[in-house]
């Protein structure tokens, strides 16, 4: 029977009235006498209850299920809290100079966003739905326009035709004067009468979309004041502006400006702004045009790290949250380890399983017995090239790989990961093993289990389970291994004794410091820091390349990484068609990487990234679609008047 919310008539609350119980159900008789026999039979004769619903503002009767009724009804209850809420919220003065002493709300925003994933998942699948009804809606009724547009269109032409005709009649003919004049008038009836069905068709159009999409505003409004309520803390201020910010925001966008004034209150739009993105409510979106009810996925959120450093959260593809499938982050982690630099190369895998290397200095790391290689991991600052084969060994090229004798005895390994002096191995089973040296206790790895992805520094090796939380070990000196509370991580990096980690809504996590004499001030790219979106788009942030702080935007990469070393900064990124980039300072014969191709690329990437592009083609042919019937109607508006 559907989801029934509210009334269909007049959006009011629905309550049970009464319930009576079907007719016979044959389909449950039969399964009830294999089951229980004669007393099986009777039960399936039992049938289904229905129950009959009521508007207590109209009176409009539903007949449905139970469990849809107990829906509505449990709904019509958040109904009637929001509309309490919504007539008792007197915005007050007063309550704008309160926030100004100013209250931090990171714990709300992320609590709401982990804790109501879920819901507001589904309350896009069902915008979606309804963006699908309306569609067709305004297919159905284009249809009726074009047609009353074309019907139009001949009886003008019709009608000019016949005035042509009539100024061409000689003066003596009355009688043939009066009969053409006849009909050109009842041609113009017959043109007004088209006009006012075409408007109609408009206003019906209107009506029937405006009322599909009602329902679902109204449902994230009042989801949105139940977050405050249970995620707010203990705070009566903050409660007291988001649900008042909530009461005077209309189904359509507002901007800050609009919502301070409607509050009577003297707060400016920045002030404004920060209160509401430290709010962080699953429900409430924000577009170019404004605030409003209901998830869009062109939010930008952002995370404060300890420092004061402001770092952007960008939309990964077209939606926030997207929480990938287990299958789209193995890939993703699989695609990030067939790139691997050092301060002296860049080296990147094949498709046929050997290994492209170009150095800084034009000399070459003996690589040409790799094969079958299905990760690359490079040490930043020690010159090492680690590689792993599909029967899990491990070979090495560089400098100091003397330093690793173990490492050849290692066997069933999927990754590795370089510090500057030791090297994780990750093994098929989730177990963790190390080599050299275990200053700071960084090699204290092997009671490790359930580990998926694992990261190294010059002090430290963390790992990330299976479930989303993240292990460490080594020196906490910075509070780099302060992650016994991350939950919900997909992907881990470990940059000059911090760690790095991506959750699955988005959002980045950071332990341990980063000062502006190191990473800040070399801010290139990271693998972290970078956000490489679902489309193939990398956002990479440069602090340097010439100096000067700029973004670029580089199309279709799958992964990337970087080397911000003193004086050797670069980065390189591998693009969707399997070729590279490699742009930076002092790159020597480095440069020559940007020959390069028939490099790896997942196939689950390929995959996932040509969905992605059509479903933008699809939303870029609704856009000009919608654009074409703006453009029609104010057309009509101009030729006919107003609708």
């Amino acid at each position: 029977m559907g989801s029934i919310s509210m009334c269909p008539k007049c959006h009011g609350r629905l309550t049970a009235i009464s319930e009576r119980t079907g007719g016979f159900s044959g389909t449950k008789a039969v399964v009830g006498a294999v089951v229980a026999g004669p007393v099986g039979v009777a039960a399936g004769a039992l049938g289904k209850k229905l129950v009959i619903l009521q508007c207590e503002k109209c009176g409009y009767q539903i007949e449905t299920d139970a469990q849809t009724a107990q829906e509505a009804e449990e709904f019509g209850v958040l109904y009637e809290q929001y509309a309490r809420l919504h007539a008792s919220r007197i915005p007050k003065p007063e309550l704008i100079h309160k926030l100004g002493k100013g209250y931090h709300m990171g714990e709300f925003r992320n609590k709401g966003y982990v804790h109501r994933a879920e819901e507001r998942e589904k309350i896009g699948v069902d915008i979606e739905a309804v963006e699908r009804n309306v569609a067709q809606i305004e297919e159905k009724y284009d249809q009726e326009i074009q047609a009353a547009a074309s019907e139009i269109s001949r009886l003008e032409q019709e009608k000019e035709a016949k005035a042509q005709a009539l100024s061409k009649l000689g003066f003596f003919k009355f009688s043939e004067k009066k009969t053409v004049q006849a009909d050109i008038d009842s041609l113009g009836e017959q043109i007004d009468a088209s006009i006012s069905k075409a408007k109609d068709a408009y206003r019906r159009r209107d009506q029937e979309v405006a009322a599909l999409r009602s329902e679902y505003v109204e449902r994230c409004r009042i989801l949105a004041h139940a977050a405050v309520d249970k995620y707010c803390p203990d705070d009566p201020v903050w409660k007291e502006f988001a649900h008042a910010a909530y009461s005077v925001m209309s189904g359509e966008p507002m901007t800050g400006d609009e919502i301070v004034k409607t509050l009577n209150g003297d707060m400016t739009w920045q002030q404004f702004k920060l209160r509401m993105q430290e709010i962080g409510n699953p429900f409430v979106s924000r577009n170019d045009d404004g605030w409003y009810f209901g998830p869009d996925g062109s939010q930008d959120y952002s995370w404060m790290s300890s420092s004061g450093f402001k770092m952007g959260v960008e939309k990964i593809g077209e939606k926030l949250p997207s929480i990938r499938s287990d299958a789209e982050w193995a890939a993703q982690r699989q695609q990030n380890a067939v790139l691997a630099v050092s301060k002296d190369f860049v080296a990147a895998i094949r498709t046929n399983g050997t290994v492209a290397i170009a150095c800084t200095d034009g000399s070459q790391y003996d690589v040409s017995s790799w094969e079958n290689i299905v990760a690359v991991s490079a040490g930043a600052t020690n010159g090492n090239l680690f590689g792993v084969r599909s029967d899990g060994t491990v070979v090495m090229a560089g400098p100091t790989i003397a330093a690793f004798p173990e490492v050849n005895g290692w066997n069933d390994i999927i990754s590795v990961a370089v510090g500057t002096t030791h090297v994780l191995g990750l093994r098929r089973d989730g177990t963790v093993v190390s080599a050299d040296k275990n200053d700071y206790g960084k090699c204290d790895v092997t009671e490790w289990n359930d580990i998926i992805s694992i990261a190294a520094c010059s002090r430290n090796s963390f790992g990330l389970r299976r479930d989303g939380t993240v292990i460490a070990a080594g020196d906490n000196g910075d509070g780099q291994c302060d992650v016994k509370h991350w939950e919900r991580i997909v992907s881990i990096s470990a940059p000059f004794n911090t760690l790095i980690g991506v959750r699955a809504d988005g959002m980045i996590r950071k332990a341990g410091i980063i000062t502006e004499d190191n990473i800040f001030s070399n801010f290139v790219v990271g693998s972290m820091y970078t956000k490489l979106t679902e489309s193939g788009e990398a956002l990479i942030n440069h602090r340097v390349l010439g100096g000067a702080s700029e973004e670029k935007n580089r199309s279709d990469f799958v992964t990337i990484a970087d080397m911000p070393f003193p004086g050797q900064k670069y980065w390189a990124g591998i693009r969707l068609d399997g070729t590279l980039m490699i742009q930076g300072e002092n790159l020597g014969r480095m440069a020559e990487a940007n020959n390069w191709t028939g490099l790896y690329v997942a196939p689950e990437l390929k995959e996932a990234i040509h969905k992605v592009e059509e479903r933008k083609k699809q939303r870029e042919e609704e856009e000009q679609l919608g654009e074409a019937r703006r453009k029609q109607r104010a057309e009509f508006e101009a030729k006919y008047g107003r609708i």
